[in-house]
């Protein structure tokens, strides 16, 4: 049985949705460019205890807008759709976490 995956604030992950789980029950690898369906963000909220939604913020797909596409609210997102993946350069995204209002450590 696999190791349950562990998300926390601050994350950076790629959101996959079922209909790209392979027979095998596994996830695509994430290729480049990626499939459009793929979406890219952040965790805003680790998982609840007891609870599988972990809360994310995702950025603009690529040609469709500079930045975040939720910047006022997190999407909750089953945790089984989620793989860690970083989008971003670490620059761009604590820049980002600091114009939302988010201390250094992202534990704020």
């Amino acid at each position: 049985m696999p190791k349950p995956r562990i998300f926390a604030k601050g994350d950076q992950v790629a959101y996959i949705p079922n209909h790209l789980r392979l027979p095998s029950g596994l996830w695509p690898e994430i290729t480049s460019p990626p499939h459009p369906d793929i979406e890219f963000g952040f965790v805003t909220v680790g998982p609840i205890s007891g609870r599988a939604t972990v809360f994310c913020r995702f950025w603009f797909r690529e040609g469709r807008g500079e930045g975040l596409r939720t910047k006022a609210n997190s999407e909750g997102c089953d945790q089984d759709n989620l793989v860690h993946f970083e989008s971003r350069p670490q620059w761009e995204f604590d820049e980002t976490l600091r114009s939302l209002g988010y201390k250094e450590d992202t534990n704020a």
